[in-house]
């Protein structure tokens, strides 16, 4: 099995300029850094930057709450971001929320007793509809096993 290689040599042999990405990936963590830096404690966890462009950053909240608080903030946040090296001309900031993805649940099949699978199954032979009966057969496999 080969050794796993960087990203940046994986890159590098695609012709891909991994360099403009890196780059644009190290500034924008440290301005996440720096606008975690500004904000309260509080803000600071629901807040992410997202992107900043032609002048607009944006941020990324978890809630419409947060999203009312931070645009509420940004005036402030905007001057002091405008003082730093870089940063001049930021004219803008634009709050978007993006609600915190829950763990996907994982789907548990249905599971039947023994009499309602066999309820299922003699159903299932007096249907003359072949998809409905196909259906209800694959249902009644579904039961629990016996312990």
């Amino acid at each position: 099995m080969d050794k796993p290689s960087p990203i940046t040599k994986l890159l590098h042999r695609a012709n891909f300029p991994a360099e403009g990405v890196l780059q644009r990936g190290q500034f924008l963590h440290r301005l996440n850094r720096l606008v975690g830096s500004l904000l309260d404690t509080d803000s600071k966890l629901h807040c992410q930057v997202g992107n900043i462009r032609d002048g607009v950053l944006i941020l990324y909240v978890d809630s419409t709450a947060w999203a009312s608080r931070l645009r509420y903030q940004s005036p402030a946040l905007l001057k002091q971001l405008q003082q730093r090296k870089g940063l001049a001309t930021l004219r803008q900031i634009e709050v978007k929320v993006t609600p915190k993805q829950e763990k996907e649940k994982k789907n548990q099949a249905a599971e039947l007793s023994n009499e309602a699978s066999s309820c299922l199954s003699a159903c299932a032979d007096s249907i003359s509809d072949l998809g409905l009966r196909e259906a209800l057969q694959r249902l009644a496999t579904r039961h629990r096993k016996s312990v």
